[in-house]
This record gives C-alpha cells, structure tokens and sequence, in this order.
C-alpha cells in the first residue's frame, strides 16, 4: 500500500518534470540539468510595473517576458557580432525603407535643408 503510494506520487512528479521539459523545449530554452537558475535582478519602480503590465496583456508570467526578451537581445547581438550601421539602430532617425532618392537628397531627408553641390 505504501509503496503504491509512493509509486503515484512520483509518476505524478516525472509528469509534473516531463511536462515542465516539454514547456521549455516549446519555448527554446536551453537548460542546464533538469531546472531553470533562480536569479535576482534590481529593476526601476517605473519599469517594473511597465514589465508587469505588459506581461499580463501578452498573457504569460514577468519571468516569461524577461526570459524572452533577455534571449532576443543575446541572440540579435550574437547574430551580427554586436556589429550594426548606426544609422539603421537610431530609430529616431531610420524608419522603415528608404526613399530611392536617398543618397542624392540625404541631407533633405536628414536635416530638411538640401545641398545641392550641382
């Protein structure tokens, strides 16, 4: 009787185990050993309560969203070397495609003032 117990309750545990391998193969985490690592981070009032909030519109956990936007910027500066025009990173300044006049008229799309050289 104790051992059926016993046997239940750890089916029920590599269940719980398998399911939670499951979830972080769905996901694309890569795990060392069979856990994730606590960890502790300090962040902002203001930017906590901003993470919270979006987390709970996205539908999942402030952990998810951290986890995941932790591995896009790990994955995005892996996949170039950290190396990017500066010109395309300054989204004040670059916003989707450019004109196909740019490179003639980069200082009116720039400063709004032409220099015409011609």
């Amino acid at each position: 009787m104790i051992r059926q117990i016993y046997d239940s309750r750890f089916k029920e545990l590599e269940n719980v185990l398998l399911d939670e391998k499951l979830c972080m193969k769905y996901y694309g985490y890569i795990m060392k050993g069979d856990h994730m690592q606590r960890t502790t981070i300090m962040l902002p009032r203001e930017l906590k309560i901003r993470a919270y909030s979006k987390s709970r519109k996205m539908g999942v956990s402030l952990g998810q969203l951290i986890r995941e936007a932790l591995q896009k910027e790990i994955d995005s500066t892996e996949a170039g070397n950290g190396l990017q025009d500066c010109f395309y990173a300054d989204k004040a300044v670059y916003q989707g495609d450019s004109p196909p006049d740019f490179s003639a008229e980069h200082d009116e799309y720039l400063y709004g003032e032409s220099h015409d050289i011609r």
